[in-house]
């Protein structure tokens, strides 16, 4: 529903998922990705998906706390590449 009322007021809502080491990549449950992308298959065509880990952003281990989180650069980094594609 939340979805539908940023439309009415004429903003394109952006879902971001954010870069994943290859490691996590190459392990992740397939089942799980799945599930995102069912997930998110009924809002798909309202929403802009930004997902870094299909795009050449390049990260750097340092960018990571986990296999699956950002250190404080990788955040940094992640959100300079959002203030460069979408704006302030």
């Amino acid at each position: 529903m939340s979805v539908i009322l940023l439309r009415v007021n004429n903003i394109r809502p952006i879902i971001v998922v954010t870069k994943f080491t290859n490691e996590y990549l190459n392990n992740i449950d397939k089942d799980l990705m799945c599930g995102f992308q069912e997930l998110i298959a009924p809002i798909a065509d309202c929403c802009e998906l930004l997902d870094f880990n299909n795009e050449n952003y390049v990260f750097e281990n340092d960018d990571f706390m986990d296999t699956d989180h950002l250190s404080i650069s990788g955040a940094r980094k992640t959100s300079i590449i959002l203030t460069e594609r979408f704006g302030k």
